[in-house]
């Protein structure tokens, strides 16, 4: 009887280890399924944020030769910290390229020497914003002449239209790998000849601006 008393309290000792055994494995896989869609919802998260920076200039027309710039540096140092090349040969999907008017602003070295020089990288963005101090850029948007006439101090109603294709995301990534900008200007009849102007967009006390989609 000692024997078979004893039998049983081992094989309840280790059915009670099995059940914890399988409690324990049991939480450890659901804190792991956890934390993997916490982890996920976090890259989201920061994927959403630097994608921002770029979504913040889509469907406007009033993009100033700062606001590019900026962008201009942060891509930059995005394919700085990637160690990608200025022309990317290995096509790499986390490359951001900037382009203005149908221009990568990257594509003026020819060199990775020139490339990584830092001084002459600010010499060039400094060129860029000085040569367009004045003008306007738009990013998936475009602007066409209503009414009015287009002259100094003059109101003028334009209507701005979305468009796309200026903003591309990575299909592996889900990152923006490249955005493109183009210096805003219309084309009015004055007389029997037509002209181009780059107009103030961004001065409302000189145009009336209306949207549509």
């Amino acid at each position: 009887m000692e024997n078979i008393s004893r039998a049983l309290i081992i094989a309840g000792e280790v059915l009670i280890a099995v059940a914890v055994l399988s409690i324990f494995a049991l939480v450890i896989t659901k804190f792991g399924s956890f934390s993997s869609d916490i982890h996920s919802e976090m890259s989201d998260t920061q994927i959403g944020a630097y994608n921002q920076n770029f979504y913040k200039m889509d469907g406007r027309i009033n993009i100033t030769s700062q606001e590019i710039a900026t962008i201009i540096n942060f891509a930059k140092e995005q394919n700085d910290e990637r160690e990608i090349s200025y022309n990317n040969p290995d096509n790499s999907p986390y490359y951001i390229d900037v382009i203005i008017d149908n221009n990568s602003f990257f594509s003026k070295y020819n060199n990775e020497a020139s490339y990584n020089d830092k001084e002459l990288f600010k010499q060039k963005v400094n060129e860029f914003l000085s040569a367009n101090n004045f003008d306007y850029y738009s990013c998936n948007a475009t602007a066409t002449v209503q009414s009015g006439t287009i002259d100094y101090e003059k109101k003028c109603k334009i209507l701005v239209k979305s468009t796309s294709g200026d903003i591309n995301v990575s299909n592996v990534t889900g990152l923006v790998n490249s955005i493109k900008f183009s210096k805003v200007s219309l084309s009015k009849n004055w007389g029997s000849s037509n002209k181009t102007i780059n107009y103030n967009v961004g001065n409302k006390d000189y145009f009336e601006i209306t949207t549509s989609q």
